[in-house]
């Protein structure tokens, strides 16, 4: 398991830009491969996916999205129970943003005594604003988001037994971070109208339920599943 996380962490920490997120690429493409899985890449235009197994046959798909975040000026919660909750919180940050903007060019244009100004300057302070969110720095403490879960994935990879191989397909999708751009690819190639997370759940059958306790055996997920960059062998967030 170290072997991933070692390497993931020291030779693709941040996979954010398109050169970044292509050496991951080429590097899940090489470590399936190896594994002895028929690894492809997935391109749905605004992402590029690395699909290794058949997701046509599969009757479980597994994902985890490989690509990292930007960084982000108030810390990143999921509440997956209380969606109103987690709505307001994700329109705090735009809010503050707009009165942050607005009182930097209340104050500036008053005390020059500009006042005409003040509207002006604040489309600037605007403008940068959103520029952050494109050309911000990258976000490099990124175990849970999403180190963790590739590592898993490419563990529970070279773990199956080719008896279940067949049964599962892997998905590692790109843009994550925006909302599982990825996960919304609909391509032939992927024989699934809908990729979402929605999806991941497939048809339960003896067969499945066999993989599954194959896999909950494995000592990688046993425990807590939040616990994910602690069964993944990364240091926790």
């Amino acid at each position: 398991m170290d072997q991933y996380a070692q390497r993931i962490t020291r030779d693709y920490p941040v996979r954010r830009k398109a050169q970044e997120k292509e050496n991951m690429r080429t590097y899940l493409m090489g470590q399936l491969r190896a594994l002895g899985y028929d690894a492809k890449l997935n391109d749905c235009g605004k992402a590029v996916n690395v699909i290794a197994g058949d997701p046509e046959r599969a009757s479980i798909l597994y994902a985890a999205h490989y690509d990292t975040p930007l960084r982000e000026p108030l810390p990143a919660i999921l509440c997956p129970t209380r969606p109103v909750t987690y709505m307001l919180y994700q329109a705090l940050t735009p809010v503050l943003a707009l009165v942050l903007c607005f009182a930097v060019s209340l104050g500036v244009t008053f005390a020059l005594s500009l006042p005409n100004l003040t509207l002006p300057l604040f489309l600037v302070l605007l403008v940068g604003a959103l520029a952050y969110l494109k050309y911000g720095p990258s976000e490099k403490n990124n175990v849970n988001a999403n180190t963790s879960g590739v590592v898993t994935l490419l563990e529970v990879a070279k773990t199956l037994t080719p008896r279940y191989r067949g049964e599962v397909c892997f998905l590692f999708l790109d843009g994550g971070t925006q909302n599982i751009a990825g996960g919304d690819g609909r391509d032939s190639q992927l024989g699934a109208e809908d990729l979402s997370l929605s999806s991941f759940a497939g048809a339960r059958s003896a067969q499945q339920d066999q993989l599954h306790s194959h896999i909950s055996n494995l000592p990688l997920i046993q425990g807590n599943p939040c616990n994910a960059a602690s069964a993944s062998g990364l240091p926790a967030a």
